[in-house]
This record gives structure tokens, sequence and C-alpha cells, in this order.
């Protein structure tokens, strides 16, 4: 970590021997890790100018692309590095993370899969392969790469770190802090370590790492997505003791350090662009298109989906379903967006417009309606659950994809759940989402919650009775009554097992963290009131 000195001897080297093209490339290397990414590209360009054959530094500079949000840029470097060493992993896995940061998922992991065959224990492979699956909502395939990393690799403080967000996230809470107490006994300044395990114990953390937390908020060489971890740890931490004052503050700080490190690697944000989209959305999904499409997908009745705003409970719901008998809970996925981009052409979601659907390709909305109960069929093969008769994914984002889901599967089950928009606001404003890019700016969550309403609220026009709406204040208040509803929703017989959701086992993919594993949390109703004077701008505008 003792950066400034490592670029001293970099630059020394480079004066003792101008032509060395391996100095230049660690100089840059050194900068990247400071987040000093125009310094870095610089140092990287001088050193290909020495050495245009170099495939590992056409991945440094491709990796500095992708870093600042320029994918086709970083796209040519790959394919150059792969043109030098036709089998150069690092290209290929940037152009996975090309493809995974555009939610093509499937075809990143069909570029990584042949090359895991053939070398099962490379390190970056193997990060790249459980970052894709994570993405996907299969947390156990992504834990699965990281322990044979931990394996390959123990003395990898962050990997530990790593390993428990994922369980953290996944509802694994004892593991979770297991692991971040290994991180910690290792490397007690880890951030993500610290970070972590406030999230998880939030006012349970003991004295000594919140002063270690405190202590490095001072440390001058930390860059902003470290501040910014550290403050949305303490936030947690201070929440959990009821200083809601403080908590403030540190969520405060946490976004604004946490959207100043995302900008420098091209992250914004627009919000006309998004109501536009909406607004192209209802445009295209009339009462009109419903009658044109009737009977061209899939009458397939297994398929269930729970829509909502994040940290809505989607996860509490997709819980007390699983726990049915004949129903398999399959976390968050992107099939819904993967079977769009696929019939628009791999376009990007937000620029479907009308003339997208005025003739639909019914073999081609059959085929895509096939191939997505064929990925349910293998993930309930793969579950080994037996007389599966309910596949329920609870991806949050798919409220703006009713029109589509309905088009591909017309008999498929969507439950929209209903929370009062406040909470959702401060749930989302504590929480730091590792892709979403509307929760840093007050403005922007206030705008996203309000356009959410807007297209839900066609939907009801639309599609009158087509959904059920469950509020999430009446499904903790009265578990049995709303679980009740749910299942009969279902068209299945009641089973007493959902009354004891948090008894599961499984990996599921969630910001929730604790709440997944305990009985109903009534605590996250109306959380909100707590900071009423202190984030007014969070919830006037939603009141």
């Amino acid at each position: 970590g003792q950066l400034d000195d490592a670029v001293m001897h970099c630059l020394r080297a480079i004066e003792l021997e101008p032509a060395q093209t391996l100095a230049r490339k660690n100089l840059g290397d050194c900068y990247v890790q400071m987040e000093r990414l125009e310094d870095a590209m610089e140092a990287y360009a001088d050193a290909y100018e020495l050495d245009e054959d170099n495939a590992g530094l056409c991945v440094a500079i491709g990796n500095v692309w992708l870093e600042t949000g320029e994918p086709a840029e970083a796209a040519s470097w790959f394919h150059r590095a792969s043109m030098l060493e036709e089998d150069c992993i690092p290209a290929h896995c940037g152009l996975a993370n090309i493809e995974r940061e555009q939610n093509r998922l499937p075809e990143a992991l069909a570029r990584l899969q042949p090359l895991y065959e053939q070398q099962p224990e490379n390190i970056e492979l193997l990060l790249t392969l459980s970052d894709i699956h994570w993405d996907d909502g299969d947390a156990q395939s992504a834990l699965n790469h990281l322990y044979t990393v931990q394996k390959l690799q123990p003395q990898r403080t962050a990997l530990y770190a790593k390993i428990g967000h994922i369980l953290a996230s996944a509802g694994d809470v004892d593991g979770a802090k297991a692991r971040y107490r290994e991180a910690l006994q290792q490397q007690p300044q880890c951030i993500p370590a610290l970070s972590g395990y406030a999230t998880t114990v939030k006012g349970k953390l003991d004295s000594a790492h919140v002063e270690q937390m405190e202590t490095l908020l001072h440390n001058p060489k930390l860059k902003p997505g470290a501040l910014a971890s550290l403050h949305n740890g303490l936030a947690f931490y201070y929440d959990g003791k009821k200083d809601f004052s403080r908590a403030a503050e540190h969520m405060a700080q946490a976004n604004r350090l946490q959207w100043q490190h995302k900008q420098i690697r091209g992250w914004e944000h627009d919000t006309v662009q998004y109501e536009n989209h909406i607004s192209r959305l209802i445009e295209t999904f009339t009462p009109d298109y419903f009658q044109r499409v009737e009977g061209l997908g899939n009458n397939s009745e297994r398929p269930v989906f729970i829509v909502a705003m994040p940290r809505s409970g989607t996860t509490l719901t997709e819980q007390i379903l699983a726990r049915h008998k004949n129903v398999l809970g399959i976390g968050e996925r992107n099939f819904a967006t993967q079977s769009l981009n696929r019939y628009t052409g791999n376009k990007a979601a937000q620029n479907i417009s009308p003339a997208s659907f005025n003739t639909l390709n019914g073999k081609l909305v059959q085929a895509l309606a096939q191939d997505w109960l064929d990925r349910l069929d293998r993930l309930a093969q793969q579950s080994g659950k037996a007389d599966i008769r309910r596949i329920v994914d609870k991806m949050p984002d798919n409220y703006s994809l009713v029109g589509w889901i309905l088009t591909l599967l017309p008999n498929a089950r969507i439950i929209h759940l209903k929370r009062d928009p406040r909470d959702v606001a401060l749930s989302c404003w504590m929480t730091q989402f590792g892709a979403i890019r509307w929760a840093c700016h007050t403005e922007h969550l206030i705008h996203r919650i309000q356009q959410y309403q807007r297209i839900m609220q066609h939907w009801r026009e639309v599609l009158p009775g087509r959904f059920l709406e469950i509020d999430y204040e009446l499904l903790v208040a009265s578990q049995e009554k709303e679980s009740r509803r749910l299942v009969d929703y279902l068209g299945l017989p009641w089973d007493e097992n959902c009354l004891t959701f948090y008894e599961s086992d499984r990996l599921v993919r969630t910001a929730s963290i604790t709440q997944v594993r305990q009985p109903v949390y009534r605590k996250s109703v109306a959380r909100w009131k707590a900071y009423r004077e202190l984030i007014p701008a969070l919830f006037e505008p939603l009141s």
C-alpha cells in the first residue's frame, strides 16, 4: 500500500533506463490503484510507444478505458491483446466484463467457460466468473469460484471480505460475520471487511472497530471509494445505536463520496432519459397492443414474478413462498431484460419505442419464451427440489417490464410489493448498491420512485386485475393472512412452512442482509420518521 514510494521508484527506474517498458507499465499500475486514471493512461501510452506488441499492456489500457465508462474503446484494446496472444485470459476477462456491464451475462459466461475448463485454477478467470454469476443471481456458483481462489491464495485478505459480502447479501449472516472476522484478523484495517461487518451487525459493532473506522476517515491517502465504504458502515452502526443525527451525516457523506468515486469511472444518471423511457413504455404497451399479442406467447403457469422498487420486501415475499413444497425461489434474475435485448437485437432496453413492436415476430416471441422456460427448468433440476409447480423471480426492476413479461408468458403470475415510498427512499439512501446509479442523489432517488409509481399506475389501467398487489406494511403486521393471499394467488394449497420462512437455508441475492433469516421485521415500518427532520429533502416530495 505504499503507493507514493512505489511511484518514486518507477520514476527513478524510467530515469535510469528510459527505453524500458516494464517501469512505465508498473507506473501506470500504481496510478490505477491511486485512482489517477489520466496519469495511468499517459504512463501506459508511453510504454505502448516502446512496445506495441505487448498483450499485457494492451489489457491494462483496455481496463482503464473500461474503468472510465468507454466500453467500445476498451473492447478494441482487449481484442488487440487477444490477437497478440490467442489465449490471453486477462483480455477475455476484459471482454466478458464489458458483456457483464451490458447485462449480456450468458454471452460473458459462454466466453469464459472454455477457458475455465482448460485452466480451472486461473485466479483472474475465477474472480471474473464469480462476479458474473453473482450478477446473474447465482450466489452459490459465485461463492464456489471464490472458495477455489481462497484455497489457492489463503493470504488474500480482500477475498474474505468479498465472500463475507456475498454471504451477508445472500442471508447467511453468521457465515458472513465469520469471514469478516477472519479478514480483520489478517488485516485489521481492511476497509471492505470493516464496512461489511458494520453493515451486518449494525449497533452491535464493538467499540474497537468503530474507533478504527473513525480513525481511518482521517487518513489523507484514502480515496473516495474507500471513504464511502467507511461512512456507509458507520451509518448502519449509528442507526443501530439510534443516534440518528450521526447516522444521517454518515449517509450523506457515503453517498457524496460514492458518486465521486463512480463519476471518475464514467457514471452518470439522466433523469430526463429515464422519464422518456417510461413514456415510451406507456406509449408501447397499450390496450390495443395486448389485443394484438394475445395468443403469441407460451401459456405456462410456472413463472411467478415479484416486482417493486428495491428495498420494498421482495426478498421477504420470495422467502415466504419458497418455503412452500411446490415453489422454487430463484432470486433476482435478468431473464426479462435479456429476452427483450434479444428481441430488439441487443439494443438497450431504454431505447425501445412503439415502432419496435408494431409487428411482432410470433416465431421469435415463442422461441424467446421457450428459451426462458428452459432456463427455469434447468434451475429447477439443479435445485433438487421435487414437484415444483411455481418458480419465483424477485428481480425488482421487472416492474417496468410487466408488459413484455406478459407478451412472452401471458399466464405468468405477477406480485407487486408496495411500501411507503418514504421508507423505500430511506432504505435506498442507506444502501451502497453496486450497480444502481440513481441512489446517490436525493433528486435522482425521488425521481426514480415517481417514475416507478407512474408506470405501475399505467399497468393498473391497461391490465386491470392482472396482478396481485401486496402492502409491505400489511405483510409484516399480518403475516399469515397476507401469506395465505399469496399462496392462494399462486393457485396452490396452503403450506404451514410458509410461516417459518426464516428457517430456510437457501442462498438468495438481496440487499436486505439480516432480514432474511429472522421472523418478520416490523422495525422497518415507518423508519423514515426518525429522519424526518434530518433529511427533509428526501421525504417531502414523497409525502
